[in-house]
């Protein structure tokens, strides 16, 4: 079925995708903005380290940073499927951390979806099996993680569950001991440096929609106002009250002219 749309209907489709884009561009480079000056000051103040931060101290959209330096596998992949096709787009993996007892070890999930990290991920998750194996001169890949703290994907809880009893990590799998030390987070890697740059290119795209409309605006109000002015021109300019008024004196001054003469 084809669909014809008018211009006024093209017109208002650009004018809102162009105001869309320049609005999700801010909104992106703020964003990105703030989270850059807030993990600056974190790192001024030494705070919110995930290398000393312990399981209490996590919380909800909180802004995060620290090497990732152990882990213990993947437990679960996030996988999308288009036109009958599946493919991977992120994986779980279970981090350890500190238990606020100092004692215990608790456990938070990290999440990652660049192809390049998961590797990277892979070969940590090996340096920690070959140190837990009492191996010596591990060449220990490297980490550093800027990110969010987000809610643990419901989908993905059952799986971590499973991989921790599987491996007999925890005492006990009651509801209570799960809490204890499963950690009811993910965190996120936030690459806010392609977040600035995103927001910047989105802005300027949708501005030059915004700037190449305004223009067509002005080209069809000047072509407009040109064929008002034509219309005008080709219709012939009707006489005036006083022009009547000459041309009737004129003809009144021809005609007593005329009497005078015929006498």
């Amino acid at each position: 079925m084809i669909v014809f749309i008018s211009k006024k209907g093209l017109m208002i489709f650009f004018s809102v995708m162009a105001t869309l884009l320049i609005v999700a561009g801010i909104v992106s480079y703020v964003e990105a903005v703030s989270f850059r000056n807030d993990i600056n000051s974190a790192i001024e103040k030494n705070e919110r380290n995930i290398v000393v931060m312990t399981a209490s101290e996590y919380g909800e959209d909180m802004n995060v940073y620290g090497d990732i330096l152990y882990l213990l596998g993947c437990y679960c992949e996030k996988t999308t499927t288009d036109n009958n096709t599946s493919r991977v787009t992120g994986s779980y993996y279970i981090m350890p951390v500190a238990a606020d007892n100092g004692v215990d070890t608790a456990y938070i999930t990290v999440f990652v979806r660049n192809q390049h990290n998961i590797e990277v991920f892979e070969n940590i998750t090996n340096d920690t099996y070959d140190m837990l194996d009492g191996k010596e001169n591990i060449e220990w890949d490297e980490y550093f993680f800027y990110g969010k703290v987000k809610p643990l994907d419901r989908e993905a809880r059952p799986y971590m569950i499973d991989f921790f009893r599987e491996a007999g990590l925890l005492q006990a799998y009651d509801e209570s001991s799960i809490s204890s030390f499963i950690l009811p987070y993910q965190l996120e890697v936030y690459d806010y440096e392609t977040r600035l740059s995103d927001g910047i290119g989105i802005t300027i795209f949708g501005t030059v929609i915004a700037v190449i409309l305004v223009a067509i605006l002005a080209v069809m109000h000047v072509k407009k106002i040109r064929e008002i002015a034509e219309c005008y021109d080709r219709i012939a300019p009707m006489p005036t009250y006083q022009s009547l008024e000459v041309n009737s004196f004129s003809e009144k001054s021809t005609s007593s002219n005329s009497d005078n003469h015929s006498k």
